[in-house]
């Protein structure tokens, strides 16, 4: 089986580390953790000036490391691109020929929803393998 794990810089990203290591995968399975690296700064014509990538390959890094540490029998490696973030994430499934793609949920609510959209929607919408969508518990969620 062949999963990929988006991940970003929130604490979801560890939440759903912390869930894939805890269940019992088929034994041959592998694990592609994907960070898309989003823009700093555009000038006023669109054009990307800089794009944080040493930032999501610290990131990739660590959390490739932490779920190696808890699930060491399986192949597990990391991978940042630049774009949109569902999109890129689609592009990588198909591309790899994911059987599942896991995504953290932010839980945002509201006028941060309308403004931010929903990358984990769009992911679930658009993808033709299977998505889980891991939620933080409803005591952390804020309703703004």
């Amino acid at each position: 089986m062949k999963i990929i794990i988006a991940v970003d810089d929130s604490e979801f990203s560890q939440t759903t580390i912390d869930s894939v290591a805890k269940r019992t995968w088929p034994e041959l399975s592998e694990f592609l953790l994907v960070s898309v690296a989003q823009p700093l700064m555009t000038d006023l014509g669109g054009m990307v000036l800089e794009v944080d990538k040493q930032y999501c390959q610290d990131l990739i890094e660590r959390l490739t490391k932490s779920l190696e540490a808890k699930l060491p029998q399986y192949k597990i490696s990391g991978q940042i691109v630049e774009g949109q973030a569902a999109d890129e994430i689609i592009r990588i499934a198909e591309q790899w020929q994911a059987d599942l793609i896991i995504v953290g949920s932010h839980g945002r609510r509201g006028l941060n929803r309308l403004v931010l959209g929903s990358v984990a929607e769009s992911i679930v919408n658009k993808s033709r393998c299977s998505v889980e969508v891991i939620k933080r518990p409803l005591e952390s969620v804020s309703y703004i």
